[in-house]
């Protein structure tokens, strides 16, 4: 009887063992299954995370060229505005001085036109001056003229 006993109750420990056995094989064989399903998703993370990383380097890299792109851009700016404060100053300077030219010209053409009519009264006054001299040259040509004619009369008288 304890011989039975025993068996019976070697034959359940063995039964149990062999139950705790299977249970721990299929947990072993779901682990795996696991280990294998978390190995694949995280190949497929790395290979997404590659792929993400890839695309990250090119986005960093567009944005270092239109950084690169945009700062060019600003140094032409500001060059071009230095330029064209350059421009407008030399073009300021450049109005300023036609602007004195344009008034020298024009105290220049007052002087001329003050002289000119200077010249023109000179000119009447001499013109006056020698019409009066032909007039009066006239008259002691005519004056001289009688003078000889009456001294040859007397002349002529003399000699009779």
């Amino acid at each position: 009887e304890k011989n039975n006993d025993r068996a019976d109750f070697l034959e359940k420990a063995e039964t149990k063992v062999k139950q705790h056995l299977d249970m721990v094989k299929k947990e072993l064989e779901h682990s795996r299954e696991q280990s294998l399903a978390a190995e694949e998703q995280a190949d497929s993370l790395k290979g997404d995370l590659e792929r993400r990383s890839s695309a990250l380097a090119a986005a960093q890299k567009d944005l270092e060229s239109e950084r690169s792109f945009h700062k060019k851009a600003d140094i032409d700016r500001a060059d071009a505005e230095w330029h064209l404060s350059r421009c407008r100053n030399s073009a300021a300077e450049e109005k300023e001085e036609l602007q004195r030219r344009l008034e020298a010209q024009e105290t220049d053409k007052k002087k001329l036109e003050k002289r000119l009519e200077e010249m023109a009264e000179e000119v009447e006054s001499k013109t006056r001056l020698l019409e009066e001299m032909k007039v009066k040259g006239a008259q002691e040509s005519e004056d001289e003229g009688q003078d000889e004619g009456q001294d040859e009369g007397e002349t002529q008288q003399n000699e009779e």
